[in-house]
């Protein structure tokens, strides 16, 4: 970065106000400027002399209107999330008992959290002062780019990249150190000081867990996700993205299939089977009331309203009945009306009107759901 004051520049009318340039480089060619001014506190000559590092920004504006030889001196630091926006982080006035020193804010440096403003004096009983001034203004490493949970193929290769090129250190002269591990296991995925790369060795879900901290031991920690799922599957990229939500790092589990993540297995002990839980938007880790209500509306014909998945096309759901719940009859053919309303983004209401033919006897009612092959 580059600053350049301009420090008998008039602003809003103020003569000898006072700006300052700064100017963001890259390869020697400016891609960003910034103006900055201070002309309602009343100072004068604002950018007199500048003093600026990677993050932070000092200038000295060494007259006030009313008492030319007071001076002060501004602080700026740059936004974490805009590094092309500077924001005032402190204004320094001459300290108090120190009427000798005028024009304070001349000269200025500033490095690794410490300013060193000169106040020279045009007096020969007082040859001005220099104060200096240590500010503890660490802060925490910033996520400027956050992370996307994958979802990626059992066959495919991972590569995370530079994974601390999402962060950024908004202190002068700070550096960072990332901490990675994987809490639940790692799939065969690699941690190589920068990236996480590798080939996964089952399906599931792999929580990849940082934390990233500068020399001075704040940190900021991140947990990002990568879901393999199986395109040669029987299951349904869906299914597997739900199994995946749901049962996690438990699909490493082979011996969990019969009790807490396979199709017939009913983690929650409700009645509901986990098939029968995404078939009919359920919770595989709460009691639900999954079923169908059955009204007859008096004009031979009766309602039946069930919840369902509307999220995978390979889900057929078929309306049965029976007269003795042994022997079961397709009555796709006789809905008279079918109507779909939306509850959210992955379930829908389908609200059935169906022909009663009294000769059959068929009293009872069920869904059933099939799963159309590839």
């Amino acid at each position: 970065r580059l600053a350049v004051g301009a420090p008998k520049t008039k602003v809003n009318s103020e003569g000898d106000a006072g700006v300052v340039h700064v100017y963001d480089l890259e390869s020697n060619i400016i891609v960003n400027t910034n103006l900055l001014e201070q002309s309602s506190d009343g100072v004068r000559l604002f950018g007199y002399s500048v003093s600026v590092r990677d993050h932070s920004l000092l200038v000295g504006a060494p007259e006030n209107a009313g008492a030319t030889d007071t001076g002060a001196a501004y602080l700026y630091m740059p936004d974490p999330m805009d590094a092309t926006a500077w924001g005032l982080q402190r204004r320094l006035l001459r300290p108090s008992g120190n009427s000798g020193a005028r024009f304070f804010g001349r000269a200025v440096s500033f490095r690794r959290g410490t300013a060193v403003i000169g106040a020279p004096s045009e007096s020969t009983q007082d040859h001005g002062r220099v104060f200096f001034y240590r500010f503890g203004y660490n802060r925490s490493p910033v996520l400027v780019s956050p992370f996307e949970n994958t979802e990626m193929d059992l066959s495919e290769y991972f590569d995370s990249g530079n994974l601390l090129e999402h962060f950024v250190d908004p202190d002068d002269d700070d550096q960072l150190r990332l901490v990675l591990e994987f809490p639940d296991g790692d799939n065969g995925f690699n941690y190589n000081g920068a990236s996480v790369t590798g080939m996964p060795i089952h399906v599931g879900l792999t929580r990849v867990q940082m934390s990233v901290s500068d020399r001075e031991g704040l940190s900021t920690s991140v947990v990002f996700t990568v879901l393999v799922i199986d395109s040669n599957s029987l299951l349904s990229v869906q299914r597997q993205i739900w199994n995946g939500a749901q049962f996690g790092t438990n699909l490493a589990d082979v011996a969990g299939a019969t009790t807490v993540w396979g199709a017939d297995a009913d983690p929650e002990g409700d009645g509901n089977s986990n098939d029968q839980e995404y078939a009919f938007g359920g919770d595989p880790w709460a009691t639900d009331a999954l079923g169908i209500v059955m009204v007859p509306n008096g004009l031979g014909e009766v309602v039946i309203v069930y919840q369902r998945r509307s999220t995978d096309s390979r889900l057929v759901f078929n309306l049965e009945g029976s007269d003795d719940f042994l022997l079961w009859q397709d009555l796709n053919s006789e809905i008279l009306q079918e109507a779909l309303s939306p509850l959210d983004s992955e379930t829908e209401e389908v609200t059935l009107r169906v022909s009663v033919d009294v000769g059959t006897g068929i009293l009872h009612y069920r869904i059933l759901v099939a799963n159309q092959p590839l």
